[in-house]
């Protein structure tokens, strides 16, 4: 994703959101535990899922719909292909390791089957 898009994706977005006990910043593309000042980076596509999911507060969202938007915040050389499903799904892959990389989060993302898609769920 160009730094471009990233500008984009930054000014029509909120600085911060939380699901559960993970809070997303914008401006680092990081997340973290509330009450915790350990931040953790996540890649540029991967970051826009996670906030995408978080802003749907526990919504399935569709994998279609996740490649449509984040289609809609990269320029055309980065867009997903007609493959979306998988490349969506390796987003998501490396999403889980990250997130499980963290042992005081208590948040993951649910499969809803690969043809419907994905949400956050706390446990």
């Amino acid at each position: 994703m160009s730094s471009e898009a990233i500008r984009r994706f930054a000014e029509k977005t909120p600085k911060q959101t939380e699901f559960g006990n993970m809070r997303l910043e914008i401006r680092d593309q990081a997340l973290c535990v509330n009450g915790s000042d350990e931040w953790k980076h996540v890649h540029a596509q991967a970051f826009q899922v996670l906030w995408y999911l978080a802003k749907a507060d526990g919504g399935v969202v569709q994998t279609k719909e996740l490649a449509d938007w984040l289609n809609e915040n990269a320029p055309l050389e980065n867009q997903i292909t007609p493959d979306y499903m998988n490349i969506v799904g390796s987003i998501i892959k490396r999403l889980r390791v990250i997130m499980q990389d963290i042992p005081t989060l208590r948040v993951r993302i649910a499969n809803d089957g690969p043809r419907y898609g994905y949400r956050l769920e706390t446990f």
